[in-house]
């Protein structure tokens, strides 16, 4: 009886430490997210709202022979394209888009595999 009493106690410990253990590592990730967003708020976010909004402008410009938009089309289409480009997550630069994408984790597994039966 005592020996599944102490089995018990040994695991409600174990437990115990490793659950305050994982809210130790939960709020260091949390801090250290904190610190991200605090550094781009204070350094990015200009930057990226200013690219953003060139490129609603470059979009809402009319082609050559199309009427100009009036008031409420534009911030309709402004709003549409504000939520288009937001949603992406991030902007890609031309330098991104010129680099050849890496291979997904599929991808190389199944490579390696293929190499492997060429062996």
């Amino acid at each position: 009886m005592k020996f599944a009493l102490r089995t018990v106690r040994f695991f409600r410990d174990q437990w115990e430490q490793v659950e305050i253990d994982n809210l130790e590592q939960d709020i260091r990730r949390r801090i250290k997210s904190i610190h991200f967003d605090k550094h781009y708020k204070e350094h990015c976010e200009a930057a990226d709202n200013q690219e953003l909004e060139k490129l609603i402008e470059e979009e809402l410009i009319p082609k050559e022979g199309e009427d100009p938009l009036d008031e409420e089309t534009k911030a309709a289409l402004q709003k549409k394209l504000r939520f288009k480009y937001l949603t992406r997550g991030f902007y890609h630069s031309e330098e991104v888009k010129k680099e050849k994408p890496k291979k997904t984790f599929k991808e190389s597994t199944n490579a390696s595999k293929d190499k492997t039966i060429e062996s």
